[in-house]
C-alpha cells in the first residue's frame, strides 16, 4: 500500500519532466522508468551517478528507477530535483 502511494506520487512528479528526447515516464509502485526516444540511457545514468543518484540503464533507451521501499516523500522530492536538474543538462 505504501509503495503504491509513494510510487503514484513519484510517477506524478516524473510525468511533469520535459525534454525533447524524453518519450515517457511510467511505472507501478516504486518500480519506475524513464524512456528516451534515442539511446541516451547509459549517459543519463552516468550523469545521475555523478550527481549522487543510482539508476539502471536498460535497452539503451530506458532508465529504471527503483528506490528502496523505506524511502520517504522528502527523499523522493530530493531525488526528483536531481533527476530534473540532470535531465536539463542532457543533450
Amino acid at each position: 500500500e505504501r509503495s503504491a502511494k509513494l510510487g503514484s506520487y513519484f510517477l506524478g512528479l516524473l510525468k511533469t519532466l520535459k525534454h525533447p528526447q524524453l518519450r515517457e515516464a511510467r511505472g507501478m509502485g516504486l518500480m519506475l522508468a524513464l524512456e528516451f526516444s534515442r539511446p541516451l540511457a547509459k549517459d543519463y545514468c552516468k550523469r545521475l551517478m555523478k550527481a549522487g543518484l543510482l539508476a539502471k540503464d536498460t535497452h539503451e533507451t530506458t532508465v529504471r528507477l527503483a528506490p528502496p521501499l523505506i524511502i520517504s516523500r522528502a527523499e523522493l522530492d530530493s531525488a526528483f530535483a536531481v533527476i530534473r536538474k540532470t535531465l536539463a543538462e542532457l543533450r
